[in-house]
């Protein structure tokens, strides 16, 4: 049995609510002169492994899981190997395209910005290192979960790491720490192409020709050669808007309660007749009904915890201001 792995896209889509996930999908060119084929993957940590014939007969492929050590082999059932073209300038190759697709479960995505904790509050931010592995063609696709995008001051800096010694070291918040004696590349990709994705926006990585030659003459001189991508996303501005506007009702139902307690105990108080408190319901049960909308077409809106919160609270306002004019 010979398999040869010629090229590989790298197309990865993150997820970050209700728990972190990572939506992997490898577009692989194989020359194969067998109709088995042995694929290994580094991390156990997943689930919905999926293999689809890209050229030939579209189809997805049967295989067989076995688990050695901390990598997970799978054994692909490619027959009949017939239905793929011959591979170029031979005959006792075939020339197969796969698509593999599966889901890291609880990948290393970290919350917040360690410098400024005040700007991550009204604008969340996250982080992670990707690691990819094999000959990789020089585009790489990341895509965000609906209202984030990757911060522009990240995208224009370089971002891919290749160890020439195959020797990286990760040291706390996105930094990395070299041994004296290891010598990491910095690979540019300059600003990616960014596209809408039914509502997600993807960011289409070029890495610069002449670090793309380094890469391909390198590999061959590796067993096993990687590449790390570190990105910082961010949530957009009009998520990051509506994800506050639950703080502006928490402070305006805390401004009615403690209001209703100085009128309860005889004060002079401001005073909110029955009219205001069915129109503060009618608007907080309009932005309810909005916010759920969003949730429901897969936005991912950062302080869920305080919309929760908020919308409780003014429920309870709401009844207080009707209680005290004595409705029920």
């Amino acid at each position: 049995m010979s398999i040869e792995i010629q090229q590989t896209w790298w197309h990865i889509e993150e997820v970050y609510f209700p728990t972190a996930a990572r939506k992997i999908r490898q577009v692989m060119d194989i020359y194969a002169n067998d109709p088995t084929m042995l694929a290994g993957l580094k991390n156990l940590n997943f689930i919905g492994l999926k293999v689809i014939t890209r050229n030939g007969t579209p189809k997805e492929i049967g295989f067989l899981e076995y688990t050695n050590g901390n990598y997970f082999d799978i054994l692909l059932n490619l027959d009949p190997l017939d239905d793929f073209p011959d591979a170029p300038n031979t005959t006792s190759f075939k020339h197969v395209k796969i698509s593999v697709e599966y889901t890291l479960i609880d990948p290393a995505i970290e919350n917040g910005d360690p410098i400024d904790k005040l700007s991550d509050f009204f604008i969340p931010k996250k982080t992670s290192i990707i690691e990819i592995g094999g000959k990789l063609q020089p585009e790489f696709y990341l895509t965000f979960p609906k209202g984030w995008k990757l911060c522009w001051d990240n995208a224009l800096e370089t971002p891919f790491y290749f160890p020439e010694q195959r020797k990286l070291y990760e040291m706390g918040y996105g930094s990395y720490l070299i041994d004296n004696k290891e010598i990491v590349k910095q690979i540019d990709c300059g600003k990616p192409f960014v596209k809408g994705n039914e509502g997600r926006l993807t960011y289409n990585f070029l890495i610069d020709s002449k670090d793309f030659d380094y890469l391909t003459q390198t590999w061959d001189s590796l067993k096993d050669p990687k590449m790390w991508f570190t990105y910082y996303a961010e949530v957009t501005p009009a998520i990051a808007a509506i994800s506050l506007i639950p703080l502006i009702f928490l402070i305006f139902s805390l401004f009615i309660l403690h209001n209703g307690l100085l009128s309860f105990l005889g004060q002079d108080t401001l005073a909110f007749d029955c009219t205001f408190g069915v129109e503060f319901l009618i608007v907080l049960m309009g932005f309810a009904y909005f916010y759920y909308s969003l949730l429901r077409d897969e936005y991912e809106i950062p302080h869920r915890q305080l919309f929760i919160i908020s919308y409780t609270i003014s429920l309870v306002a709401i009844l207080q201001i009707l209680l005290l004019k004595g409705v029920f």
